[in-house]
């Protein structure tokens, strides 16, 4: 016995087969971005112009890069 789907039945099932699709490929590499030149504080304060608010003081940002490296152990 043969089924036939036609378009109608179709684009009832898509939103479930999108949903299905989606949650077997939710894994995307990623490459992060380090200059090897700089240093871990240097990268890190590099990322915190690029990402954090510009509602953040030089002040802060530095702050906030000592508390990471802090919180990871990466400090003398």
């Amino acid at each position: 016995m043969t089924t036939t789907i036609d378009k109608t039945n179709l684009l009832c099932f898509l939103p479930a087969i999108i949903t299905a699709l989606t949650a077997v490929y939710i894994y995307t590499l990623q490459d992060d971005v380090v200059m090897t030149t700089l240093t871990v504080q240097e990268n890190l304060k590099f990322s915190a112009d690029l990402r954090l608010d510009k509602t953040y003081s030089e002040e802060q940002k530095v702050d906030r890069v000592q508390s990471v490296i802090n919180q990871l152990s990466l400090g003398e």
